[in-house]
This record gives C-alpha cells, sequence and structure tokens, in this order.
C-alpha cells in the first residue's frame, strides 16, 4: 500500500512524500501517485510517476502545477521519496518558484512495492 503526505503552509511550501493509496495506468507499464494540498488560498496539485521493474517501483518524474492568491515569490517545492521510515531520494526547489507548471527527473530511484512508499 502507498500513502500520501502534502503538506502546505501559508505560501505553499510543500513536503512532499509521493505516493497513494490506488496508482493509476498513466500508461503501458507506468503509474501515477497524485496528490494536492491547498493554504491560504493557494493551490499545489502534484504526481509522480514510475513502473514497476524486477520486484522495485522504479520512480521517474515528478511534475507539479502551482495556482492562487499570488504570494510574493514564497512558492517552494521539496520533495521527499521514503521506503518505509528511509530516504530514497529528495528534491529541493529553488526559492520563489512561479505559479503554473514544474517538474523534475527522479534519477530512477529504487523502491520495493511491499514497503511503503
Amino acid at each position: 500500500m502507498l500513502i500520501t503526505r502534502w503538506r502546505a503552509a501559508g505560501a505553499v511550501a510543500a513536503a512532499i512524500a509521493l505516493a497513494v493509496g490506488a496508482p493509476t495506468a498513466a500508461e503501458a507499464g507506468n503509474y501515477t501517485a497524485t496528490g494536492s494540498c491547498s493554504a491560504s488560498g493557494n493551490n499545489l496539485n502534484a504526481q509522480a510517476t514510475y513502473s514497476d521493474s524486477g520486484g522495485y517501483h522504479v520512480w521517474k518524474l515528478a511534475s507539479w502545477t502551482i495556482n492562487g492568491t499570488p504570494t510574493g515569490g514564497k512558492n517552494n517545492v521539496n520533495i521527499r521519496l521514503y521506503s518505509g521510515a528511509t530516504q530514497k531520494w529528495a528534491w529541493n526547489s529553488p526559492d520563489s518558484m512561479p505559479f503554473g507548471n514544474g517538474h523534475t527527473g527522479m534519477q530512477n530511484a529504487k523502491t520495493r512495492p511491499i514497503d511503503h512508499d
């Protein structure tokens, strides 16, 4: 089972541990974990794609959309991928992420499907 934790504080500063209860097929062999959060009139919609390979989830791409009330350039997106209690991959955006769409590769980080991602 996969678990999603999304957190927003004031000006959409999001700490994300990616995963979801029922992944959806994005395209053949790929799955998508999605989540969203909002605070103070700001919204973050995010997703990560992974595939199954050799008994592992292989994480490929994290993407997001930020929208809502202007924040004065205080948007940050910080992403963490955990397998159980072990951090497998992390990425921190630069300060002042613009509204709109963004993405980052996940360097083919691997987690085991039997772990909570």
